[in-house]
């Protein structure tokens, strides 16, 4: 299996600096995609035949920023977009380059690395049943939206809910607030 250079590199470099000792720490956030993530993580550095120490399942971004910056952690997977309006407060964009831009320069400024993309987008939208879709919008003033029936409940993450980019609409300037339906946090 072929491995980006630049990728193997840069784990050697962490792990020459005492980024983790003799050994390159991967976390991850508290849920499924996010273990998944941090494994694959760990997998493919071991590969390339550096030593990993896993400390999945840390918690939320906020955890997991915190440990990057206190130094408990060299590595974890984060959502640009994430980066953008939860960690660095800025208001969402909808130009991924530009919001990549953004987020390299910020973390830049704070000493850390924010490298490429991994290739795949986690961009996020409802799935319905068409029964369910042919309901009224709950906000006549986000065109195209539609909303499901009163008794519908949807499901989210606490700071996915409450993160204004994350609107059932899609609509940057969306809120859950809006909407009749059940918001629950429940797992």
């Amino acid at each position: 299996m072929r491995r980006p250079a630049g990728v193997v590199l840069l784990l050697v470099a962490m792990v020459a600096c005492g980024g983790g000792g003799d050994r390159v720490v991967v976390g991850s956030k508290n849920f499924t995609e996010q273990r998944i993530l941090g494994e694959l993580l760990a997998q493919t550095i071991e590969a390339a035949g550096i030593p990993v120490q896993r400390k999945l399942d840390l918690g939320g971004t906020f955890v997991c920023d915190a440990a990057l910056r206190a130094g408990q952690i060299d590595v974890y997977v984060e959502y640009t977009g994430t980066a953008l309006t939860a960690v660095l407060k800025r208001p969402p964009d909808t130009d991924p380059a530009r919001v990549l831009a953004a987020v390299r320069e910020a973390y830049d400024a704070d000493g850390l690395v924010w490298m490429e993309p991994l290739g795949f987008d986690n961009t996020f939208a409802l799935v319905v049943r068409p029964d369910a879709a042919s309901g009224p919008s709950p906000k006549p003033s986000v065109p195209g939206a539609r909303g499901p029936p009163p008794s519908a409940t949807s499901s989210s993450s606490a700071p996915t809910a409450t993160r204004r980019s994350s609107a059932p609409t899609g609509s940057p300037s969306a809120s859950f607030a809006p909407w009749t339906w059940g918001c629950s946090t429940a797992p």
